[in-house]
């Protein structure tokens, strides 16, 4: 046993099992954060219904599945320290390369029609077998509404280096208008919701189509969720960690890319103000990114991990000068 990964809440290990009938396989034992996720049954129980609904109409595209313990189990629940639960699932290790960054277009075009294929085959899925295991994640007003609590709240000192970011924040307010009158309007569809390059596989060799990982997020909501975080995350110049902000902005050619891959593989199931909508996607998702930094910033750094004294102040800042760089594209 291999150990792969830790995170606040979580840990992940590699298996790698040989049998004396010579039959060896690897597979990946991950604990489920429950300081993030509070329902593990409840996330699973959303996988397993994505899992075997792509079974039943897709049946040639690779869906990561868990493997259920003997008793068919799909999570071991452990009793731990002060008699805290912990859940573990079992899945099978991959043979292949994840990009932490998009090094060209082709990888973020090939990643983007991975994201797409999802939600078009889990297009006549029951979205009422979905719970919401993040309640509010991507609601651009709760956002809206926790950064102005927080500036009520914040020291003076924390409130005084924010000011600008504030004001610039604030300008933009009519992102979390457009987006909240949008909501209204757009359908609800099944959506990975942490749709980055890190959590695609490309499987060792030819042919063999890109695979999604970290499922625990999917749930329904609007496709400007999976579309604003690809634009985001996969076509920025530089990481949201950037602290020189004269290296941030948006790549046009990743951009691009983002958006024919989805295109090809969703126009014909798309609204016609779902297409409309494709750049405000990533305004409405970079605009959200950059308020949730702030809102941590004048709390005290208490939610994101943070190595330097204003991080958070500086991630918000990275944040508001791509929402500017992506204004500027037509």
């Amino acid at each position: 046993m291999a150990f792969i990964h830790k995170n606040y809440g979580s840990a992940t290990f590699l298996l790698q099992a040989v049998s004396t009938a010579d039959d060896k396989g690897s597979f990946v034992l991950q604990q489920i954060n429950t300081m993030v996720f509070r329902s593990p049954l409840q996330l699973m129980n959303n996988w397993i219904y994505s899992a075997d609904y792509l079974t039943r109409i897709a049946p040639t595209y690779y869906f990561l599945r868990p493997i259920p313990g003997l008793s068919g189990e799909l999570i071991i629940q452990v009793e731990a320290a002060e008699k805290k639960m912990q859940y573990w699932r079992l899945t099978p290790f991959l043979e292949g390369r994840v990009y932490e960054t998009v090094e060209k277009p082709e990888q973020a075009f090939e990643a983007a029609a991975s994201f797409a294929k999802f939600t078009k085959f889990m297009s006549g899925a029951d979205t009422n077998r979905f719970v919401e295991v993040l309640p509010g994640f991507h609601d651009a007003n709760l956002r809206w509404k926790q950064l102005l609590l927080a500036e009520k709240r914040a020291k003076s000192e924390r409130l005084a280096y924010a000011e600008d970011a504030l004001c610039q924040l604030k300008a933009a307010a009519w992102i979390v208008e457009q987006a909240a009158r949008l909501e209204k309007h757009l359908p609800k569809r099944i959506q990975h919701m942490d749709a980055k390059m890190s959590n695609v596989l490309f499987p060792n060799g030819l042919n063999k189509q890109a695979v999604l990982l970290d499922l625990d997020t999917i749930m329904p909501a609007t496709v400007l969720s999976d579309i604003g975080d690809m634009i985001r995350s996969m076509a920025a110049s530089v990481s949201e960690n950037e602290s020189d902000i004269s290296k941030v902005y948006l790549r046009k050619d990743v951009y691009e890319a983002i958006k024919q891959a989805y295109m090809s593989e969703m126009s014909k199931g798309l609204t016609q103000v779902e297409i409309d909508n494709f750049k405000f996607s990533g305004q409405k998702m970079i605009h959200m990114q950059a308020m949730r930094f702030l809102t941590d910033y004048l709390n005290g750094d208490v939610y994101y991990p943070t190595q330097t004294a204003h991080q958070n102040l500086y991630r918000c800042l990275n944040q508001l000068a791509l929402l500017d760089s992506l204004s500027r594209i037509k």
